[in-house]
């Protein structure tokens, strides 16, 4: 027992897990990144295994939770079995990837607005990025987002898990009705399927791209290595929980993808004429998921998956901001980050809180063009916490002498060195300015821990 600490039931971590999972991305990438690069069979190839090397990673984080039931997550682990540096190292990189993800769900609710009638919030053009035009009227309704998240994030856990388990129900409810509308309406069909794989790229190539993106399309699941002393229920049963969020996670990812290449618009036979074209349409439609709800559903089930993405937005917003507050509140509790951290309280350090919300905010400034970065550090930092956490269950089940779970923890680093090989090699994902993003952040670093030193 923990006494008053033990605030989250197993509903409250699975509204917090499978809510972080799933974000705004999950709605646009299939369009944007998925179907282009792999096809609709090439993406589905490229889910399955990235589900299995989840689920084994899964287990590694489950391993060491029971070991090292308090709070820190992957960065306790390996500060455990690697030391401060290497403990600094990976808490600085997953931090990055949570806090990352704080922005990048903002800054698609300014997407969702754009997207509605009347426009309200494109005024005040200040500038374009690649294209992208910024209106300080969409920066403000991100600003104020994350600012008010940041609010909900000094209040206590149970209330957070509370909203996050009602947000992740109508996540998962919006996604499963399209889907099934979709199957059962006469407006789709399995033809439009075709081709299985991308015309633009090699099938292999096409399949290794999306896969490269699967730390961030999951990462979400290990948060809850960050809540264990607050757990109502024994920790052994946190491994069913991560099961059931990554399976669930893995399913709405295909279940759009299927969505989006089956139903299509009057006058196209392909997904890929579609895609090609969709940037006509107005409204939600140009988003070619939105648009297929609206043929299988109407506008009844364009505001069912408006719902199920604002949820999704929130869901991902909530969750790793939070993961980011205990992330860091840890760091500083083992002094690897400055003495300003900790100020503002034991629970809910009022400075981390303000640190994350001040280098949220800079997101917004940069439009849904700065989406792709963003999702290239989060794999990024993703990947280190995946390896980093393998290593350390790895370690401590030789010390036990467990052969099963030495070897899973080896699977799961090998798998977390390629997901970083293939987005940081020449051939990779990573823009340039994803580079500078990574940059800036490891600059900021470095000063933090040669502060503490």
């Amino acid at each position: 027992m923990r006494g008053n600490r033990e605030t989250l039931s197993g509903l409250h971590v699975w509204g917090l897990t499978f809510g972080t999972i799933i974000g705004f991305g999950a709605f646009v990438l299939p369009a944007d990144t998925y179907l282009p690069a792999a096809g609709p069979l090439g993406t589905i190839i490229a889910i399955i295994p990235a589900v299995i090397a989840m689920l084994i990673i899964a287990g590694s984080f489950q391993y060491m939770m029971i070991r090292y039931p308090g709070r820190g997550g992957a960065f306790l682990y390996t500060l455990k079995s690697s030391g401060a540096e290497h403990g600094f190292f990976c808490g600085w990189f997953v931090g990055l990837c949570y806090i990352s993800l704080v922005p990048m769900n903002a800054t698609a609710m300014t997407l969702i607005c754009r997207m509605l009638p009347g426009k309200i919030f494109e005024v005040g053009h200040v500038y374009d990025v690649a294209g992208y035009p910024i209106y300080m009227g969409e920066v403000a309704i991100s600003v104020v987002a994350i600012v008010l998240i940041a609010f909900l994030c000094l209040n206590g856990s149970k209330l957070i898990g509370a909203i996050q388990a009602v947000l992740a129900i109508i996540l998962a409810g919006g996604v499963i009705v399209i889907a099934i509308a979709a199957f059962v309406s006469k407006n789709t069909f399995f033809s439009n399927l075709k081709p299985m794989f991308s015309t633009d790229t090699g099938v292999v190539v096409g399949i290794m791209t999306v896969f490269s993106t699967m730390p961030w399309a999951f990462v979400g699941f290990d948060t809850i290595s960050l809540s264990v002393e607050r757990f109502r229920f024994p920790i052994k049963r946190s491994l069913r929980i991560m099961v059931t969020a990554i399976l669930m996670g893995g399913g709405v990812y295909i279940l759009n993808t299927l969505v989006t290449a089956m139903a299509l618009p009057q006058g196209y036979e392909t997904w890929t004429d579609f895609l090609h074209n969709a940037s006509t349409y107005e409204g939600l439609r140009q988003l070619p998921l939105f648009n297929a709800a609206n043929e299988v559903m109407g506008s009844v089930g364009v505001y069912i998956l408006v719902a199920s993405a604002f949820a999704a937005v929130l869901t991902g917003m909530i969750g790793f901001f939070l993961a980011g507050r205990r992330l860091m509140s840890a760091m500083a509790e083992k002094e690897l980050l400055p003495g300003w951290f900790k100020k503002g309280g034991d629970i809910a350090p009022v400075n981390v809180v303000i640190f994350i919300a001040l280098i949220s905010c800079v997101g917004p400034f940069f439009g849904r063009t700065g989406l792709g970065w963003l999702v290239d550090i989060a794999s990024l930092g993703a990947a280190v916490g995946f390896g980093y956490t393998s290593y350390a269950a790895m370690s401590v089940a030789a010390g036990e002498g467990n052969k099963k779970r030495v070897a899973a923890g080896r699977i799961g680093l090998i798998l977390s060195v390629v997901f970083g090989i293939l987005l940081l090699n020449p051939m990779g994902t990573l823009e340039p300015e994803s580079y500078l993003m990574l940059g800036i952040w490891g600059t900021l670093g470095y000063v933090f821990f040669w502060l503490i030193l």
